[in-house]
């Protein structure tokens, strides 16, 4: 009798009788084959008490009646158990344990196993369509990554590895806000590390970069306390996420004073010296600041003008102008020096201070500092008291004599 190739189902003979027998034969053995599900599996001793159509799946030693029959499909069929040997691909639901084999030719195997060796995709998919541009996409709000431990047989760390091709390409980590770039992380055109942000996905600016020889740390746009400086008047806008402050102002230095215009043999001081101007130190916060303030810088005082005619005291020096930071502080200027004078000392101008401006040499008197202190210096005379960040100008002296000393 000859059968089918792959299930080996009987086949009617020519003039064969009773072919309802073989006929019958073939479909219970078609029953037992389609949508093949059994029991259990690696059964090696048949049951007590087997039931019609019972399927079991076979494991190697088996013994009994299903000796020889290792790996087969037993059904039991018409109050006998009948054998199906396994052909490549074939696949079988096990029902205790709600696991799907197939047979790759000498095993069954789990399907779920093979999962464990898929290898060269083009394209991979979670949650959404992968596509050639992003070949693995995942479309899902959590993911995890753990390391293996060292009980399952794995270090316990966990290592990212981000390749690229050479020095001028980029390997790096884009964080996006709609699809549009905002920040980015890595090696982007060499091999510094760069963290950089962008308003618009297209223009950029670098924030960190670290040296990939000596380590060394740059912040471009501003580091961590950013320091802004201004020559020139105009305004001053805190940057995003300030908290507090600090403000330096530099007054404007005055000018010393022009030497007297004498005739030969004639004793004469020359220019007192202008003052410095005031420093003044203090620290806001960004409600106080609000959105802006007025930035004034204070330019230096000009020298006294060269006389023209014999006999003739220097011009002074002019005061040097205030800087302010709107109207929370303000450095006053140094005053000017007087100017030369024919026959006796000429004063120093005193310097600015954050309380008020620098009072200016006149003649041969000394401009007047704060409370005091920082005055200008007179021609011969004695040192004036001194504080940090007040200097006056010193004084000049006829006949040679020592300038006095500025505060």
């Amino acid at each position: 009798m000859t059968s089918t190739t792959h299930l080996a189902l009987p086949l009617l003979d020519a003039a064969q009788a009773q072919k309802h027998v073989t006929h019958n034969e073939a479909l219970a053995m078609l029953d037992a084959l389609s949508h093949l599900s059994v029991s259990a599996r690696n059964v090696t001793t048949p049951p007590d008490a087997p039931t019609e159509g019972m399927r079991l799946l076979l494991g190697s030693g088996a013994q009994g009646a299903f000796s020889s029959h290792d790996m087969s499909i037993a059904s039991y069929l018409g109050g006998a158990w009948a054998y199906f040997a396994p052909q490549p691909g074939w696949r079988v639901f096990v029902e205790n344990e709600s696991t799907l084999l197939i047979f790759n030719g000498a095993n069954w195997i789990d399907v779920g196993a093979t999962l464990h060796f898929v290898q060269n995709l083009s394209l991979l998919g979670v949650g959404t369509t992968a596509s050639p541009s992003n070949p693995m996409s995942a479309k899902l709000n959590a993911a995890l990554f753990t390391a293996k431990g060292g009980s399952e047989g794995g270090s316990g760390d966990l290592r990212f590895t981000l390749n690229k091709e050479s020095a001028a390409n980029t390997v790096s980590q884009l964080y996006q806000s709609n699809y549009s770039g905002r920040a980015e992380t890595g090696l982007t055109g060499d091999d510094n590390f760069r963290v950089k942000v962008s308003p618009d996905g297209s223009s950029w600016k670098d924030s960190i970069v670290i040296d990939k020889t000596n380590g060394g740390v740059a912040f471009p746009s501003g580091g961590p306390t950013k320091i802004v400086t201004l020559a020139s008047s105009g305004f001053y806008t805190p940057t995003a996420g300030v908290r507090f402050i600090d403000v330096a102002l530099f007054g404007g230095g005055g000018c010393g004073g022009a030497g007297a215009r004498v005739a030969t043999n004639t004793a004469a001081s020359g220019g007192g010296g202008g003052g410095g101007g005031g420093i003044a130190r203090a620290r806001f916060s960004a409600a106080q600041i609000g959105p802006s303030r007025a930035i004034t810088i204070g330019g230096g005082g000009a020298g006294g003008g060269a006389q023209a005619t014999n006999s003739t005291n220097g011009a002074a020096g002019s005061a040097g102008g205030a800087t302010s930071f709107g109207s929370l502080l303000i450095a006053f200027g140094g005053g000017g020096g007087a100017g030369g004078q024919i026959g006796a000392n000429s004063g120093g101008g005193a310097g600015g201070s954050h309380i008020s401006q620098g009072g200016a040499g006149a003649g041969a008197s000394a401009g007047a500092g704060v409370f005091g202190l920082g005055n200008g210096g007179a021609g011969a005379g004695a040192p004036t008291t001194t504080m940090p960040n007040i200097g006056g100008g010193g004084g000049g002296a006829p006949n040679g004599g020592a300038g006095g000393v500025g505060g």
